[in-house]
């Protein structure tokens, strides 16, 4: 009986490590993932001059005196020229949009995944979630198979990956969506340190910050008790996460009240590209069936873009 319990639990072991497919929804993810990322970088390009240059709020004879930069090694710190910060930039873009396009995926991943280690050891001052939250999905996208849909090659071959790379691919797969699970669980637990959390005025705090916020939310003062709701419902939700995902009943639920909270601090906060990125992390969650009716909803809302669809995102049949 023991036996049969260890034979059984090392096959569900062996199949949730090594079996993974999911090629369809790993290539969705990508082309979101890019696309977010493009566009959060593609904002950077009038302040590269302020962020990565000796004339900008962080000169090079300042980094010796960070212990951070005893730890981060980047190539940026010795080159202060303008028009080369730019270029590399670029390259940096040119990479992310080809991710996006599906044009050697596995390529373009590693080129975009040194690069963006580069800009963000250069400047850790300018970094936030979004930066670091990438830095993990780059390095896992130059292992997963991305380009099996919405792509302009097509395998040369026709063939399936090998065993090896779809063993690869699977454990990449998986470490993808353990990634949010272990964000989402620090995010809880740190939560738990603050006094202002367990007095259920953190989320006032941050509806306060001019700054961040796009309108004047001081009305929400009148409902401590929806404030205090909101502290505890954040910590409960990030904290048991990690374990009620893998769940039937308590995925698809989830998922539709993050993509509610990411989508609802988007709009009263301006930090949205962490909620955008968040929330295509999502998609790694979706079943089959899942996935086609998003893409078939996308597809029917987008109805001016299916004529460039129809051309320039192909899918890849393999035989």
């Amino acid at each position: 009986m023991l036996k049969r319990i260890i034979e059984k639990t090392w096959h569900h072991w062996e199949a949730f490590w090594f079996t993974q497919k999911d090629y369809d929804l790993v290539a969705t993810f990508r082309v979101c993932f890019a696309a977010i990322m493009f566009t959060y970088y593609f904002s950077r390009i009038p302040d590269i001059e302020l962020f990565f240059t000796n004339t900008g709020f962080l000169p090079t004879s300042y980094m010796p005196s960070h212990a951070f930069f005893k730890q981060h090694f980047t190539a940026l710190a010795w080159i202060d020229n303008v028009t080369w910060l730019q270029l590399i930039h670029g390259v940096f873009l040119l990479s992310l949009l080809t991710m996006a396009l599906g044009i050697y995926v596995r390529y373009s991943a590693i080129i975009a995944w040194l690069l963006h280690l580069m800009f963000v050891a250069r400047n850790p001052a300018v970094q936030y979630g979004a930066d670091l939250v990438a830095s993990f999905y780059f390095l896992y996208f130059c292992f997963v198979t991305a380009d099996s849909r919405f792509t302009l090659l097509k395998r040369k071959n026709g063939k399936e990956p090998s065993e090896a790379t779809q063993i690869i691919h699977s454990v990449a797969l998986n470490l993808m969506r353990i990634q949010l699970c272990v964000i989402y669980f620090y995010s809880g637990i740190s939560k738990l340190k603050g006094v202002r959390w367990w007095n259920g005025s953190a989320i006032w705090d941050v509806f306060t910050m001019e700054g961040l916020v796009r309108w004047d939310l001081s009305f929400i003062a009148y409902f401590p008790h929806i404030l205090v709701a909101a502290c505890y419902l954040t910590i409960l939700w990030e904290v048991y996460f990690p374990a009620l995902i893998w769940t039937k009943v308590a995925r698809l639920p989830l998922i539709i009240v993050g993509v509610l909270m990411h989508i609802g601090f988007g709009i009263f906060i301006n930090i949205p590209n962490f909620g955008v990125l968040i929330v295509s992390l999502y998609i790694l969650f979706l079943r089959e069936e899942e996935l086609n009716w998003l893409l078939q909803k996308m597809r029917s809302i987008c109805i001016v873009f299916l004529p460039l669809e129809s051309r320039l995102l192909k899918r890849t049949q393999w035989e």
